[in-house]
């Protein structure tokens, strides 16, 4: 029935799920050229998103998304989108209006304080993104030696004594993480610690590498 809104939504769902980009658009488009004031139509942009996602279109994808952060207050998923999108463009501007929409629904959510973190350093703000790095600490990240090594990294750029702290904490979460052995060989360096001893890791061509970020 070309008059029934939820069959063709359903429709183009199906047309989703078996790859069929091009249809799937077409039909999503349909659905809302005929229904541009059907209530809680927020499904339709969602998988018109999902469809331009999967054919590759990332500029029409954008597009969507964007549309959808005007108009709906509570999609966070879509915040969390754009942000990764925005932030691989370095559209810091744009990240930083889509981490507000997320924290502004739920500040709890750990990934947006770890953009914010970098959205702010890029655009020069290091007090902004070390207290990014100190709360999203206290979110029980997914990778703590990274963000106890990022947080000690700019604490040492500002001469902050805590960054031993922080970059101790980071070996012990990984031990062989060359980046943080070397920042604490740094931060020696510049003020010896005396104390306890820091952590032993192994020759430096058995150490592991920085961890992957999870954007």
């Amino acid at each position: 029935n070309p008059n029934n809104y939820y069959l063709l939504v359903e429709h183009s769902r199906q047309l989703i799920q078996a790859e069929k980009w091009e249809e799937a658009i077409e039909s999503l488009n349909k659905v809302l050229d005929h229904f541009p004031n059907q209530p809680g139509n927020e499904v339709a942009p969602r998988l018109l998103a999902q469809a331009f996602r999967g054919q590759g279109d990332l500029e029409n994808e954008i597009r969507v998304l964007r549309e959808i952060a005007d108009f709906d207050h509570e999609a966070p998923d879509v915040y969390l989108r754009l942000i990764a999108l925005d932030t691989a463009d370095e559209k810091w501007d744009a990240v930083h209006q889509n981490i507000q929409r997320v924290l502004a629904v739920n500040p709890l959510i750990p990934q947006p304080y770890r953009h914010l973190a970098r959205t702010s350093e890029a655009l020069g703000e290091p007090a902004k993104a070390i207290g990014a790095y100190r709360t999203l600490i206290q979110l029980d990240p997914a990778d703590p030696a990274d963000v106890h090594f990022q947080l000690a990294r700019l604490l040492h750029d500002q001469s902050n004594p805590e960054a031993h702290a922080h970059v101790i904490k980071a070996l012990e979460e990984a031990p062989r993480y060359r980046d943080a052995y070397r920042l604490l060989l740094a931060i020696n360096a510049a003020a010896p610690f005396a104390g306890e001893a820091p952590p032993n890791p192994e020759p430096e061509a058995n150490l592991e590498p920085e961890p992957t970020r999870p954007y």
